[in-house]
């Protein structure tokens, strides 16, 4: 989690997660809220958490790229409530929101070739609403080419 302490008002800034493997974590896999700015995530494996991939709420300034991003209990990445002046691209999403329609026990395979590249937010299930959740409240939010694969 980055989160500064709630009881101050402190801030954290220009922080980079590169290259880590983050998997069964009892909640998210990596969680940036309020007063975070200038996050790097890149490289990174995310998998198996029994909430989001990565959740951002409330923070500015991010670049989240070439990640791998799969069998998450949520949303492989969720850009929520407020967070603004964020990029995500180059990522690859594959069988997150585990809870509704996933295989929690499959092999996530990433070197499959069955990868679909897409720009943007597109709707259904072969598409981003399972793996990329941006909220309305969410401003200057650039979704750049990503791949994805149930």
């Amino acid at each position: 989690d980055i989160e500064p302490d709630k009881h101050n008002m402190d801030r954290a800034e220009n922080i980079r997660i590169e290259d880590c493997l983050i998997r069964n974590n009892q909640g998210n896999g990596i969680l940036v809220y309020h007063r975070v700015s200038e996050v790097v995530i890149t490289g990174c494996q995310i998998e198996r958490n029994d909430g989001f991939g990565i959740l951002t709420i409330g923070t500015k300034a991010g670049n989240i790229s070439a990640n791998r991003i799969g069998h998450n209990r949520l949303d492989g990445l969720s850009i929520s409530v407020d967070t603004r002046d964020y990029a995500a691209g180059g990522n690859y999403f594959r069988n997150n929101t585990t809870r509704n329609h996933g295989i929690v026990g499959a092999s996530l395979a990433w070197s499959a070739t069955n990868w679909s590249r897409m720009t943007g937010q597109v709707s259904g299930r072969n598409g981003t609403q399972s793996h990329l959740g941006v909220s309305d409240t969410a401003s200057n939010i650039r979704i750049n080419a990503n791949f994805y694969s149930k």
